[in-house]
């Protein structure tokens, strides 16, 4: 919405006309030496680009899902992440509540609900995108770089990159919270430890399946 009042256009809000413009006004402003970028959950696919605007958007694109093998790790990130109010590296030190283990079922719940949809986008859609793990991202952050950056055909400011790559650490709040929920992580989502009763979707049959014939709808 600020965007779209701040560039003079109508704000989408689930109209495809407006949509449309709106993705084209955006790859115009937002893109770099001819090249335009975004990552999407997909949960903001699914209100937003599931029309011509999204189709249009991906005719052609290079699509990169990125996957995570370490599962509990990232369920842990995510509820950091929700518990932080961020979901990225600009996480400010202060007091976080303490480690939640339904704030960690929620991620885990929220993390095998996108995947599945995903790889439902993709099989329905026939999109082929290239699959790159976090733990190869992470580990040699400039190696995935220069793989895109062969994918696109586009050359890399190697000062650029190297700036980057010197201001990526973390803010020790945000380490002293993952420790915690690793702990409880490691006591409840380990195999023995696993609960099918308490780890169960919630008892809404009704909400479930009627969510459930939305998703496939709107793909």
């Amino acid at each position: 919405q600020r965007l779209a009042k701040r560039w003079g256009i109508p704000v989408p809000a689930g109209r495809p006309r407006a949509v449309d413009g709106y993705v084209r006004t955006l790859i115009e402003k937002r893109s770099i030496n001819g090249i335009f970028a975004t990552k999407l959950q997909f949960w903001q696919l699914q209100r937003a680009l599931c029309n011509p605007a999204g189709q249009a958007l991906f005719a052609g694109a290079n699509l990169i899902y990125l996957t995570r093998g370490d599962a509990q790790a990232q369920a842990v990130s995510l509820a950091v992440a929700h518990d932080a109010g961020s979901f990225g590296g600009s996480v400010k030190p202060r007091d976080l509540p303490p480690a939640s283990s339904r704030q960690l079922r929620r991620a885990v719940t929220s993390i095998q609900r996108e995947d599945a949809n995903f790889q439902r986008f993709f099989a329905l859609s026939g999109l082929r995108p290239t699959v790159m793990s976090y733990a190869e991202v992470t580990g040699d952050l400039a190696g995935a770089v220069k793989r895109i950056a062969f994918m696109v055909d586009a050359q890399i400011h190697r000062a650029s990159l190297a700036a980057y790559l010197a201001n990526t650490g973390r803010y020790g709040a945000q380490r002293m919270q993952y420790s915690h929920y690793r702990e409880m992580a490691r006591r409840e989502l380990l195999p023995a430890a696993f609960d099918a009763d308490r780890y169960a979707a919630p008892p809404f049959g009704r909400i479930r399946r009627l969510v459930e014939r939305i998703t496939r709808r709107a793909i």
